[in-house]
């Protein structure tokens, strides 16, 4: 177990999901763990000399009002001759500029990733443990699903959207809303594939934001991954996807739609063998790209991509077997 010094931590404050069981008041919904699935990740020591390293309890954004409590932990850990992890679930992959830091993020663009930012994957539930694990058959044509927001819910998100995306935002750093739109509208029009969605007008995954009864909204977005071979994955507001993690839990091949991403541990997990990716700039393809696929794959080999992309959440990218890679000594000391 990585042995870490805990600075002090600010009340009324949450703290990182490993660390302590969601509070009551935490407004995320479908990603709280069992406490008990982090156990023996790490060892808090008392002392800050007895630490292999010192881990910030908090995540970045929430720390806004806390100026100086993240310098002074970066200078103690100096002190003391080792480095501080420091952990953000923020959808910015701008750079965060703290010295002697190991940056834990979900969120970054790949051409401009620091060596010193690890990708984490989103935080979600196993839900091929909870709902079950059976895989699809090949049929006569491939079955795309997406359930999510993809909708605008007035008049002012419209112009702000065309706003945002046609004059602001340029290729792969473009809002999640627009590849998703972009994508439907290609799958939709398409002969060759069945799009199978629901489209929402706020996103799901938010106490303050969904927009039905919590049991029908999951229980929709359950279904349609599990009866599609493949659902559409594009980024969300940060460059990352909660929903890719949940298509692999449930042992389905996410269709991603590649804006520049890192995913988490490329160097370790084989992706293009159980995921298919296409690059943001080839989206007016991705109807012929998906036919094309499905036409050349044997039902043999698709049933094997869904159980490797089922094997690979459970051993590399479900949170807690992924902090056990991540925080260990063998692995942070590579970290320049």
């Amino acid at each position: 177990m990585l042995q870490v010094y805990i600075p002090k931590e600010i009340q009324n404050l949450r703290v990182l999901s490993f660390l302590a069981p969601v509070s009551s008041s935490d407004n995320r919904l479908f990603q709280n763990i069992d406490i008990k699935e982090f156990e023996n990740i790490i060892k808090r020591v008392e002392k800050i000399k007895d630490a292999e390293y010192v881990l910030i309890p908090h995540y970045l954004p929430d720390l806004a009002n806390y100026s100086t409590y993240v310098p002074d932990a970066i200078a103690e850990a100096k002190t003391a001759g080792i480095r501080c992890l420091l952990f953000t679930n923020q959808d910015s992959p701008d750079d965060l500029i703290f010295p002697d830091t190991i940056v834990f993020r979900p969120s970054a663009y790949k051409s401009k990733l620091d060596a010193r930012s690890i990708i984490i994957p989103g935080q979600v539930q196993d839900l091929g443990q909870e709902y079950g694990y059976e895989p699809l058959h090949k049929k006569t044509q491939p079955g795309v699903g997406f359930v999510g927001k993809a909708g605008l819910s007035s008049v002012k998100e419209l112009v702000r959207f065309f706003y945002k995306n046609f004059i602001i935002l340029k290729g792969p750093c473009r809002e999640g809303v627009f590849f998703r739109r972009k994508a439907l509208n290609v799958l939709k029009k398409s002969d060759s594939v069945e799009l199978h969605s629901k489209i929402r007008r706020r996103f799901s995954a938010h106490k303050k934001t969904i927009e039905a009864p919590i049991a029908e909204i999951r229980g929709e977005y359950i279904e349609n991954i599990q009866e599609n071979l493949f659902t559409l994955c594009p980024r969300g507001d940060g460059n990352y996807s909660l929903r890719f993690y949940e298509v692999l839990s449930l042992g389905r091949i996410p269709l991603v739609i590649d804006t520049d991403m890192e995913l988490p541990l490329e160097d370790r997990v084989p992706y293009d063998t159980f995921i298919v990716r296409v690059h943001w700039s080839d989206i007016e393809n991705l109807a012929t790209i998906i036919a094309k696929l499905h036409e050349s794959t044997s039902d043999e080999i698709f049933q094997k991509m869904q159980a490797s992309a089922r094997e690979h959440f459970v051993k590399y990218l479900h949170m807690p077997p992924f902090l056990r890679i991540v925080l260990s000594k063998e692995y942070l000391d590579l970290i320049p």
